[in-house]
């Protein structure tokens, strides 16, 4: 886990958008939306009103809106999700004890193509095709 360098303690109470560029750890209730660049861990108390995206979301909080990451997203124990989760393939951990409820969407990032292979190209599965019918 990296360190973390942004706190919003349990006491307060955010209306608006929150964008972090490095790590943090949110424990209060936000209304509006959490955006960050790197890790944003998310605190048993932590209440969350809006959406959510960040590269990394560690969740032990509530949160009722959407959750989009670009990495990974842990929900840990105590954490309670009511709305829409995407995530990369092999992106998404749930500990015993968590909650979720809403539609789960795996989508493939888009920075990274597709992998080449001769099996997939048209030219090499029909050469394939033709071989196998003179055999």
């Amino acid at each position: 886990m990296k360190v973390i360098k942004g706190y919003l303690a349990p006491d307060l109470l955010i209306e608006g958008d929150i964008h972090t560029t490095d790590s943090a750890r949110i424990d209060c209730i936000c209304v509006g939306k959490v955006t960050g660049s790197q890790e944003v861990d998310f605190g048993e108390s932590a209440q969350v009103v809006g959406e959510v995206f960040a590269k990394v979301v560690r969740m032990s909080g509530k949160i009722e809106g959407n959750l989009t990451v670009e990495q990974s997203v842990s929900l840990l124990g105590s954490s309670r999700i009511k709305g829409n989760l995407t995530t990369p393939p092999g992106g998404f951990s749930m500990d015993l004890g968590s909650q979720f409820e809403g539609n789960f969407q795996v989508v493939a990032s888009q920075a990274e193509p597709p992998p080449k292979s001769e099996a997939l190209k048209p030219d090499a599965q029909s050469k394939r095709m033709e071989n196998a019918a003179k055999a």
